[in-house]
C-alpha cells in the first residue's frame, strides 16, 4: 500500500498539472499553458503541501475542479455538470469552496438571463439544479444528522513568514496575473465571475486567521 499511495500522489501531482494546462489553454495559448505546467512541476512541497500531509483525495480534488473550469469555460453542459459532482464528492473543503462560489456567482448569471447564449443559459439551469440537489443532500447529511468542524486547531505561519517564504514571488506574480487573466477574458464575463469570486474565497480560506476567522485556514 505505501508504494501505491506513493504512485498515486505522484500521478496526482501529474494530472494536476496537466489539468491546469488544459485550462490555460483553454483560455489563451500552449505557450501559457507550458509555462504554468512548469511552474506547477517542481511544487511537491512548501508551496503544496499535499506530499509531506499526505492529502491525497485533496489532492486530486484539485484536478477535477481545474476539468470543471475548463469545461465551463468550454460552455459545455454535460460535463461541466458531471465533474460539480465529482469535486463535491472528492474532497469536503474543493467542495464547499465549488458550492459557496457557485452559490455566490448564480444570481448574476440568472440577472443577466436575456444577455446568454441558447448554451449558456442551458449551462446556468443545469449548475443550479445541481445545487439545488447538492444543497438538500448536505442539509439532510450536515444539519439533520450531524455538525461539521469549520476551525482550524493546528499551527500558524506568521503573515511577516509567508512573505519572506518561498511562495512570496508566487504570490507577487498572481497580481499581474490576474490583471492579465481580466483582458484575456473580457468577452467571458461568466469566467471572469467564476474565477474571481473563487480566487476570493481561496485567499480569504488562505490567510483569514490573520483576521481571526480560523476557518480552514491553508
Amino acid at each position: 500500500w505505501a508504494d501505491r499511495f506513493t504512485w498515486w500522489m505522484a500521478i496526482g501531482h501529474i494530472v494536476v498539472g496537466l489539468a491546469l494546462g488544459l485550462f490555460v489553454y483553454r483560455i489563451h495559448s500552449w505557450q501559457a499553458a507550458a509555462i504554468a505546467i512548469g511552474i506547477w512541476a517542481p511544487l511537491t512541497m512548501v508551496f503544496n503541501n499535499h506530499f509531506a500531509s499526505g492529502t491525497l483525495p485533496q489532492l486530486w480534488s484539485i484536478a477535477f475542479l481545474l476539468l470543471f473550469l475548463e469545461r465551463f469555460v468550454a460552455r459545455s453542459v454535460v460535463w461541466s455538470t458531471l465533474l460539480i459532482l465529482i469535486v463535491v464528492i472528492s474532497h469536503p473543503i474543493t467542495a464547499a469552496l465549488l458550492i459557496v462560489t457557485l452559490l455566490i456567482v448564480l444570481p448574476s448569471y440568472w440577472i443577466n438571463w436575456q444577455h446568454l447564449n441558447t448554451k449558456e443559459r442551458t449551462l446556468v439551469q443545469m449548475i443550479t439544479g445541481s445545487m439545488v440537489v447538492i444543497g438538500s443532500y448536505i442539509a439532510y447529511t450536515y444539519i439533520i444528522r450531524g455538525s461539521v468542524n469549520l476551525f482550524w486547531d493546528g499551527p500558524h505561519i506568521g503573515f511577516q513568514t509567508l512573505l519572506t517564504s518561498e511562495i512570496a514571488p508566487w504570490v507577487l506574480l498572481s497580481i499581474p496575473g490576474w490583471i492579465i487573466f481580466q483582458r484575456i477574458c473580457i468577452m467571458r464575463p461568466m469566467t471572469i465571475a467564476l474565477w474571481n469570486t473563487l480566487g476570493l474565497l481561496t485567499f480569504a480560506l488562505a490567510l483569514n486567521e490573520q483576521f481571526g476567522v480560523d476557518v480552514w485556514t491553508y
